[in-house]
């Protein structure tokens, strides 16, 4: 009985040890490949020793037998969990290769944005993340602050404007439901191109303070920015050529018309200086830019459109390139050019080109200036002096209307016209000399030239029209050439410096007022007298006299002269 005991106490020892010596085991981290024990084995054990004692010897051996076996087990279980952790060893010391492209969180370098797609960091086929990275996924959207994209610094387009649907792209023809101050014109709509700004689109909205244009912009129409008195800032996102390219239905298409500046990519435009690509600067381009200096231009550029630099005040300077053919209506008028180059393609000076450029001081011709238009330099009130060139064949109405500082003119041979008011109110004109090429000279062509004194006309005129020399009070001497046969009605009225007038042979036409005025006159020369009757007025008294040939006294010529008679001072007119 007692074996029995001290066997089955044995036994119970080395269970005891064998779980003491798996205990270890997994404490030296061998927990995934060591030997397991399972509840169930536990439970085996023991129940084996709750039986001992009733064992026979043969079954203690088998049970003994059956603990080497397990202990066998053990001792290969604990080999293969030591090449495991070999392994594993081996695995974390091996060279990393980063070429695994993983899209999840933990590799997130970047959110998406506006500009690029999410970045993420390449990684090892082991897990390890590298410094590389890669793009995936979709282009991001803008993050706005202030209305400004903090990424790609672009602005929040406006939203509930109103559009019209055009071939293949869309106009904005309304403010809609837009509120915003701060007009963000977009560059797309429904995937569209946004090309055109309708006439009156904006015209009146007070509420706008900036607008902004996109480059897609082609066209806008009349009166698209009328009479936005709030308008102060103009923002176009193209480049210069691109700008130069719109075209622009009237001057208040055109927003610098109430902004009077524009800025192209983030910079006022100051010094324009035109890119070569562009041939041609469009029809009210830079109107009323108040904040541009000086203009310089390719020598690619032909065209310079109607008003395209009109009434920008501050403009001193503007070079021209040398193959420019034509300078729109009204181009540069209201400027500040000082001085101004025609190139030499230029054959026509179109009306109001240099309109109120008021201080110009000097005009350099090209080489073809055949035409001189309507009011083309009138009011140019710094003007001192002009020599036309030889090309010059016509000066048109009101040329140099008003140029109250021109004191000389030459006329070179080969010109054929003068219009009417050519030279009107040119108050500091002191001589002109006509050459016997011009055979017309206009209606108050130099009417109220206040300082003229001295007058050649030339052989080739037939008539001197209505006021040509109205009121040209300076004027003291006139010689009426061969060939005219009219003097029209008030020609030289108002002359009332006038002392020595002499009438061709060939005038068979005077009518009335053409020497009214004329207080001074005391001397007329002409050469017939058989067909008329003229009467002198006594300023004094009111009392018309005829003038007969009593009257006058014949000069060694042939002519006649008017006998001198202190009680006259007289006009001259046909009865």
């Amino acid at each position: 009985m007692r074996y029995k005991y001290l066997r089955g106490l044995i036994i119970s020892i080395c269970l005891m040890l064998t779980l003491v010596f798996i205990s270890c085991v997994k404490d030296e981290g061998k927990e995934n490949n060591s030997s397991f024990v399972s509840t169930s084995s536990l439970e085996e054990m023991s129940s084996e020793e709750n039986t001992c004692e009733e064992s026979s010897s043969e079954e203690i051996g088998e049970e003994q037998n059956s603990s080497s076996e397990n202990e066998e087990d053990e001792k290969n279980e604990s080999i293969d969990s030591d090449e495991s952790g070999e392994e594993a060893s081996s695995s974390q010391s091996h060279e990393h290769e980063f070429v695994c492209e993983v899209v999840e969180e933990v590799y997130l370098k970047a959110e998406a944005t506006c500009q690029n797609q999410a970045a993420y960091f390449k990684s090892c086929i082991c897990g390890e993340m590298g410094d590389s990275f890669f793009y995936y996924g979709e282009i991001g959207e803008c993050n706005y602050v202030d209305g400004v994209c903090s990424v790609c610094t672009g602005e929040k387009q406006s939203e509930g404007l109103e559009y019209a649907l055009l071939d293949n792209c869309y106009a904005v023809i309304g403010i809609g439901e837009c509120t915003d101050v701060d007009l963000r014109i977009p560059e797309k709509y429904n995937d569209l191109p946004v090309t055109n700004i309708g006439a009156n689109a904006f015209a009146g909205k007070a509420q706008i303070i900036s607008v902004s244009i996109p480059a897609s912009i082609t066209q806008m129409g009349q009166a698209a920015f009328y009479n936005c008195v709030n308008l102060s800032k103009v923002y176009y996102k193209g480049q210069i050529e691109d700008w130069c390219n719109i075209t622009f239905e009237d001057s208040t298409a055109n927003p610098i018309n109430c902004s009077k500046s524009i800025y192209i990519n983030g910079k006022s435009v100051k010094e324009l200086i035109i890119p070569e690509g562009v041939y041609t600067i469009n029809a009210f381009a830079f109107a009323y830019c108040e904040d541009l200096e000086s203009v310089m231009m390719s020598d690619n550029i032909t065209t310079i459109g109607d008003e395209a630099f009109a009434y920008c005040t501050n403009l001193k300077n503007a070079a021209m390139g040398k193959n420019i053919v034509k300078i729109g209506v009204r181009a540069f008028c209201f400027t500040g050019l000082t001085e101004i180059s025609i190139p030499d393609g230029i054959t026509e000076i179109e009306q109001c080109v240099f309109d109120n450029c008021k201080v110009l001081t000097k005009i350099t011709w090209g080489k073809g200036v055949a035409t001189i238009g309507w009011r083309a330099f009138a009011n140019c009130e710094s003007l001192t002096e002009v020599c036309f060139p030889e090309s010059l064949r016509s000066i048109s109405i009101a040329a140099f209307t008003n140029c109250t500082s021109l004191n000389s003119v030459a006329i070179q041979e080969g010109l054929l016209s003068i219009e009417q008011q050519a030279f009107y109110s040119c108050t500091k004109l002191e001589g002109v000399s006509i050459p016997n090429s011009v055979n017309t000279i206009g209606q108050e062509a130099f009417a109220y030239c206040e300082n003229l004194t001295s007058l050649t006309l030339p052989s080739g005129i037939e008539k001197i029209e209505m006021r040509t020399f109205y009121f040209c009070t300076a004027l003291s001497k006139v010689v009426i050439p061969e060939n005219v046969t009219t003097i029209g009605q008030s020609a030289f009225e108002g002359c009332s410096g006038m002392q020595w007038l002499t009438i061709s042979n060939s005038v068979d036409t005077m009518e009335k007022y053409a020497f009214s005025g004329c207080n001074k006159l005391s001397s007329v020369t002409f050469k017939t007298t058989g067909k008329w009757k003229w009467h002198l007025i006594n300023h004094n008294n009111g009392i018309d006299a005829t003038l007969n040939q009593s009257d006058l006294t014949p000069d060694y010529n042939g002519a006649y002269q008017l006998k001198a008679n202190s009680k006259y001072k007289w006009s001259l007119y046909r009865y």
